[in-house]
C-alpha cells in the first residue's frame, strides 16, 4: 500500500487527481480539469502504441492472430479537451512522461 501512496503524491505534485480501484489506477482528473478514464471498453482515452521494434516482431510472427498480438510496452493515454499525452510504463500508475500541447506552434 505504500507504492501506491508514493505513486498519488508524485500525481499531486504534476497537479493531477488520481482515484483507484482495488488498487489499480482507473481514473486521473487532467490538469484542464477533464475526467479520464480507461473504465469502458473501447474508449478515446487510452490509445495503443507501439514502438517501431515491437510492431517489427509482431509482423514477423509467422502467424498473427489478433489474440497473440501482444500489449504495447507503453500505456498512452490523451486528454481529449487538452490533448496532453500521459505515457505510462508497465502497469505503473504513474506517468514517466507528461506531453502538452506547445502554444506557440499551433
Amino acid at each position: 500500500m505504500e507504492f501506491i501512496k508514493d505513486n498519488y503524491q508524485v500525481m499531486l505534485k504534476y497537479g493531477l487527481k488520481v482515484e483507484y480501484i482495488c488498487g489499480k489506477m482507473a481514473k486521473i482528473i487532467c490538469k484542464c480539469g477533464f475526467l479520464l478514464s480507461n473504465s469502458e471498453a473501447p474508449n478515446d482515452i487510452q490509445l495503443r502504441v507501439y514502438t517501431d521494434k515491437e510492431w517489427d516482431d509482431i509482423i514477423n510472427y509467422e502467424e498473427i492472430n489478433p489474440w497473440m498480438i501482444p500489449l504495447p510496452k507503453y500505456d498512452v493515454w490523451r486528454c481529449p479537451k487538452c490533448k496532453r499525452i500521459f505515457v505510462f510504463e508497465d502497469n505503473n500508475d504513474v506517468p514517466i512522461m507528461i506531453y502538452n500541447l506547445d502554444k506557440n506552434n499551433t
